[in-house]
């Protein structure tokens, strides 16, 4: 029977002490377990690898005793969201990178394969959106969220109220997108006035930017349907007429959660 035509060592011009293995590069928002599965030509190999839930990119490698003929990675846990875990795999011989071999999310019902299969998810999505809370500020400061580093945010919506003192003055809510050198590319604001000794409640959503939005004790701030953060942005707010006494209270973020690296 002729030889299977996959590449083994023997294919190769290294002596026998060339060291194969994959590194594998994670960066993920929970704490499961993926596995690595595949087959060389002496066999199948298989590693579980824990989750670091951390977006710093954390890498390990795995030894081989020989060139993968496949490989694949699939999530242990069966309630892993999609965008919680990015990976990539690659071959490496004798410590030098010859080759990644795939990249992208796994979650429950969506391994990665090398070479490439038909797997196909369930959910014809990347990234669940995710809700997230920000700091409280204290009375009189404004609201602020740095997206955190190797992180990218589509921001999808922001909530948050603001109770004002008995101070006479009319503010204005606006929500402000900076960069790290202070430029200031987005400036959202509020249709209407906050009085003082008033609760309200500011909804940040994509809609239309024409006509008055309130209603009751609720205002919408318009934002972008397609808004995109990386790790060098701040959402603040920046209040006109915005008195000591007056509190934000903690924000809420909905949104997709990206993982990149810090040249993003």
């Amino acid at each position: 029977m002729n030889e299977l035509p996959f590449l083994t060592r023997s294919h190769l011009d290294f002596d026998k002490t060339a060291q194969f293995s994959l590194v594998l590069t994670e960066q993920s928002g929970n704490t499961g377990d993926i596995l690595i599965t595949g087959a060389t030509k002496s066999g199948p190999f298989s590693y579980k690898y824990s989750l670091g839930n951390t977006a710093t990119p954390t890498v390990t490698r795995l030894n081989l005793n020989d060139v993968p003929i496949f490989v694949s990675v699939s999530a242990v846990d069966a309630f892993m969201n999609p965008g919680t875990c990015y990976i990539s795999l690659s071959l490496h011989i004798n410590g030098t990178l010859c080759q990644v071999l795939l990249s992208g999310y796994v979650y429950s019902t969506q391994p990665l394969t090398w070479p490439m299969s038909d797997v196909r998810p369930s959910i014809p999505i990347l990234v669940a959106p995710i809700g997230l809370t920000g700091s409280d500020p204290a009375a009189g400061a404004e609201i602020s969220q740095t997206v955190p580093i190797y992180q990218m945010w589509r921001l999808k919506a922001i909530r948050f109220s603001l109770v004002t003192s008995a101070t006479v003055a009319n503010r204005r809510v606006h929500v402000v997108i900076t960069t790290a050198d202070g430029m200031v590319p987005i400036d959202l604001l509020s249709s209407v006035d906050h009085a003082a000794s008033l609760t309200r409640n500011y909804s940040c959503v994509p809609v239309s930017t024409l006509g008055v939005f309130s209603d009751d004790n609720d205002i919408i701030i318009p934002i972008p349907d397609e808004l995109w953060l990386n790790y060098t942005n701040t959402i603040t707010t920046s209040t006109t007429n915005l008195q000591v006494g007056d509190n934000f209270s903690a924000p809420t973020f909905w949104i997709e959660k990206h993982y990149v690296n810090a040249n993003t």
